[in-house]
């Protein structure tokens, strides 16, 4: 699969001519002024031959738009789809477009949205934007992640490039750890659990409950599969991915299906180190994909210190349950203490 970060080509759009509305939205919700936020959404609508005409990318920009209003009301205690109705049907058809939900997401919200003067914010405090910055961070090497996951999909442990594109892959994840970092720096818990987050509650499309763009939806877990998870992944674990998947991008998901249905990296290489004739290259193999287990146990572990700050039980018990589980799988791809190196 490409490494083109393909949210450039959207980020530049801007279809239903909302700079300038979006541009309004912090003011509008420091003021608190639903009223507003509603004739705003409502003058922000297409038309139906304005939507029939939208292509995919102005799709993927309308819903980010229309989505920042949307968070905007139910943050401030306003059902947007009961104050806009005629909203509903046009956020459906986007979401039947892209195939994606009838709402923006972490997508939308992050890589999607413009950088500098058009950045599209709920409010205007700096932290904000390093909120979407963190998240922008992981998600520009998210797709040479699962590049290189491909390519380790189609090799086996016993050769050299195994290791070397695990080596490559743990890189990768490296900026999931430094978008944690980050978090951890400029974002006051006080300022994202009590401010930022209620911009983010759930707002029924079509009869069904959606969550806005919060980073829990980050598609990590698609690595997840092929590292370790497809057939050591639990019951429990695998119904919240199920829900957690239909918030991210389509080629995602597709290759978590793909995924689901081969031996997990871990199986493949603790097949090949209990082969008597094992030799250097697997246990090169072993030790790099230890060093990939390792950077997701790292950021995960990062990602709870700081779910902590804001006491979110249900959330910290999920990611707590997902780290125990990768750990044991480090435990086993260990090159024996005996194994002799050619």
């Amino acid at each position: 699969m490409a490494a083109e970060f393909v949210a450039d080509r959207i980020t530049v759009l801007d279809p239903l001519a909302a700079d300038e509305a979006c541009g309004r939205l912090p003011e509008l919700n420091a003021r608190r002024d639903v009223g507003a936020m509603a004739a705003t959404l409502s003058a922000l609508l297409p038309s139906g031959p304005v939507l029939s005409a939208l292509s995919h990318d102005e799709c993927l920009a309308a819903m980010r738009d229309l989505g920042m209003f949307l968070g905007s009301m139910i943050r401030h205690g306003l059902d947007p789809l009961e104050a806009v109705p005629h909203a509903e049907p046009i956020l459906v058809e986007l979401g039947r477009r892209t195939d994606m939900i009838p709402r923006d997401t972490i997508h939308h919200y992050s890589e999607m949205n413009p950088t500098g003067a058009r950045q599209r914010t709920y409010t205007a405090d700096p932290q904000e934007a390093d909120a979407i910055e963190s998240v922008r961070i992981a998600m520009r090497r998210f797709g040479p992640a699962t590049g290189l996951a491909e390519r380790l999909a189609g090799t086996e442990p016993d050769r050299p490039e195994f290791a070397v594109l695990l080596g490559e892959l743990a890189e990768e994840l490296g900026a999931f750890v430094t978008s944690m970092k980050l978090a951890h720096e400029r974002l006051t818990p006080e300022f994202f659990f009590d401010e930022l987050l209620p911009y983010f509650d759930e707002v029924t499309v079509a009869g069904e409950p959606y969550l806005g763009p919060t980073a829990a939806h980050i598609p990590l877990f698609v690595l997840d599969t092929l590292v370790w998870e497809s057939d050591h992944g639990s019951a429990e674990l695998a119904e919240h991915r199920l829900w957690a998947l239909s918030y991210t991008m389509p080629r995602w998901r597709l290759l978590r299906e793909r995924w689901l249905a081969v031996p997990s990296l871990v199986t493949r290489v603790h097949a090949a180190l209990r082969d008597p004739a094992a030799g250097t290259t697997v246990h090169d193999s072993a030790v790099a994909l230890t060093a990939v287990l390792r950077a997701l146990v790292v950021f995960r572990g990062k990602h709870v210190a700081y779910a902590r700050k804001g006491s979110r039980a249900e959330h910290i018990v999920l990611l707590q349950d997902i780290i125990d589980q990768t750990r044991a799988m480090a435990g086993l791809v260990r090159v024996p203490a005996s194994a002799v190196r050619d």
